[in-house]
């Protein structure tokens, strides 16, 4: 399965995330006992845990630090591997 996540960028300590051509305003992704909690519309949604696999890459958002796993720059893009599912990130800035 592949996520067209868009601009994933920091704004006003705010994810913006588009997928299926729907954009979802997530919130502050948040480490917490190794699983990332993202708000959507006042709701909480535990996406899992975000564990490294193979190489290990660290993206710091406004001080904190999320372990991603596999991260490839591709055209302006950056690949994510969660657990075996690739997820199409678009542009990442920390």
């Amino acid at each position: 399965m592949q996520f067209d996540c868009g601009v994933f960028a920091p704004k006003a300590q705010k994810f913006t995330v588009a997928h299926s051509g729907i954009r979802f305003d997530c919130g502050v992704l948040v480490p917490k006992a190794q699983k990332f909690t993202a708000t959507h519309s006042g709701t909480q949604y535990d996406c899992g845990v975000f564990a490294p696999k193979a190489q290990k890459f660290t993206v710091a958002h406004s001080g904190t630090q999320f372990d991603c796993g596999v991260l490839v720059p591709k055209a302006q893009k950056f690949i994510v591997a969660h657990s075996g599912t690739r997820f199409d990130c678009g542009v990442l800035v920390p």
